[in-house]
């Protein structure tokens, strides 16, 4: 969902964009056959799940004997055969072996169960000293991981029980174009705007960065302009085209998202894009830069055009 601010609150123009895109939705299936017939989608579906969970409780089992399950040799193996499955997320907790996310659902990797030196070890590979910092301090962090010659990886390290715990998303080598994700025409017209206030909106993992990824290379290839990029952490490295591009993670580059939208606001930007509004301090600056003549890009965590609306008139004091 794409939802367009543009001036004031009181005075704005909001127009809202709604759309499905392939593959998005939740697919619903139905047969009416009679008794006897072949086994609907459904029906496969099942057989596949509790094959999977089988092979969880098997694997279980297996895992409480020494030396039954494989030990791998770090972090970049674990990444290495996630490329390898086709995954698209990485889970490592402890009391499990590692497992990923792969056609939907999770599946274990034939590995042995994390133990809490386990994780915090492979948490200690992937974090670097002022990660180690953040993590400490907040009790997680988010962060980038690279391999040369495999991919790039975002990363978050949290803390469950007492340990460290990673998840681990697998970030596309390419930015998609606005056309290879079907979105409609509305959207480039929406990359075109000289300034207002474009937020992206859905709920987790429904492709919110992805589609602003989308959105910041078709401005690049199209408009001669200054981008500057606030995220937490850079997932996609956008090259120079037509546009300079600038971006700051949070961390390394900037302390906040607030405190880097005032700095922006001195650097001649064109386009500014906020990876996510998540606070008043952050909404507000991100509002005054769009009423001040700027374009600006972000991500809320709501299902409406309505709902952010609300969303954001709610995080201001009455």
């Amino acid at each position: 969902m794409v939802c367009r601010s543009v001036r004031s609150t009181a005075r704005s123009e909001v127009r809202q964009v709604e759309f499905d895109q392939a593959g998005t939705g939740p697919e619903v299936l139905h047969r009416h056959a009679e008794d006897g017939g072949p086994p609907t989608r459904v029906e496969a579906r099942a057989g596949v799940l509790n094959a999977d969970l089988q092979a969880l409780i098997q694997c279980l089992e297996v895992s409480t004997v020494p030396g039954s399950s494989q030990q791998w040799a770090g972090v970049e193996e674990l990444l290495e055969r996630m490329v390898r499955a086709g995954a698209s997320d990485l889970h490592l907790t402890v009391g499990l072996p590692p497992m990923v996310r792969a056609g939907g659902g999770l599946r274990l990797l034939p590995y042995r169960r994390l133990m809490p030196e386990d994780t915090a070890e492979l948490a200690d590979q992937l974090m670097i000293p002022a990660h180690r910092q953040i993590f400490q301090a907040r009790r997680q962090v988010d962060l980038p991981f690279s391999i040369p010659g495999l991919g790039r990886f975002r990363v978050n390290v949290y803390r469950q029980r007492g340990n460290a715990a990673i998840a681990v998303r697998a970030l596309p080598q390419e930015i998609p174009s606005l056309d290879s994700l079907r979105l409609p025409p509305v959207v480039k017209e929406l990359c075109r705007l000289p300034r207002g206030l474009i937020l992206v909106t859905g709920p987790t993992g429904q492709g919110k960065s992805t589609t602003m990824a989308a959105m910041i290379n078709e401005i690049n290839s199209n408009r001669g302009v200054h981008i500057i990029t606030i995220e937490d952490p850079i997932e996609y490295v956008h090259r120079h085209k037509r546009s300079i591009v600038n971006q700051r993670e949070l961390g390394e580059d900037t302390i906040s998202f607030a405190e880097a939208l005032r700095g922006a606001l001195r650097e001649d930007p064109d386009v500014i894009v906020v990876g996510e509004m998540r606070d008043l301090e952050t909404i507000a600056a991100a509002l005054t830069i769009a009423e001040t003549g700027h374009l600006v890009l972000s991500t809320l965590h709501t299902v409406t055009a309505v709902h952010t609306v609300d969303r954001i008139i709610d995080v201001f004091p009455a």
